[in-house]
């Protein structure tokens, strides 16, 4: 029994080794300015479209007529799709000046899928993403968005480079930081 786990303990390690060798050749230099995210493309840094949400509120058409209803927030951004396409595939890494890359990344940032709104005009055309809810008999409740699970490291001085290494489904998705959570970073997976 001892053979097959201290094989596995080798392929581990020599997993992990590889991971870092293949993170560790990145040479991108790091964004100018804090909040500014780069998506890593082989030995280039691709900005990402950003966009300042605006917060919106829309009313069921019941609320209106007899005052019960549904009331539903979000932050939302002009555009059907974002500019900066990458393709689909096992791993994605971004570049992002953060203010103190001494703080954990868990806390600083939220990556998260965007919902296409595509309206009868493509220039009213939107990406949302719902924030809250509230209802006449029912009350109100923050939404449980479904954030992007990733892993991190420090990069340069003070940016952290994030790694997704989990497959994203094409579509659109947006990177915030704390403190500018209506700063949108945003990339479409096709």
């Amino acid at each position: 029994m001892k053979k097959p786990t201290m094989t596995l303990s080798v392929l581990v390690i020599t997993m992990s080794f590889f991971a870092q060798a293949q993170i560790s050749e990145i040479s991108i230099e790091e964004p100018p300015y804090i909040g500014r995210m780069l998506y890593v493309s082989g030995d280039e840094g691709i900005p990402l479209e950003q966009q300042k949400a605006s917060t919106k509120a829309k009313a069921g058409a019941s609320m209106f007529v007899v005052g019960v209803g549904k009331i539903t927030g979000t932050n939302e951004v002009k555009g059907a799709a974002s500019p900066v396409r990458i393709s689909a595939s096992d791993l994605h890494q971004f570049i992002i000046r953060v203010p103190d890359n001494n703080l954990d990344p868990f806390q600083l940032i939220n990556i998260f899928r965007l919902e296409q709104r595509i309206k009868s005009n493509a220039d009213k055309s939107v990406r949302i993403i719902e924030t809250s809810s509230a209802a006449t008999f029912s009350g109100s409740s923050a939404m449980d968005i479904n954030m992007i699970e990733f892993g991190s490291r420090k990069y340069g001085e003070s940016s952290i480079l994030i790694t997704i290494s989990s497959t994203l489904e094409p579509g659109e998705y947006a990177m915030t930081l704390e403190g500018s959570r209506d700063l949108f970073n945003m990339f479409g997976v096709d």
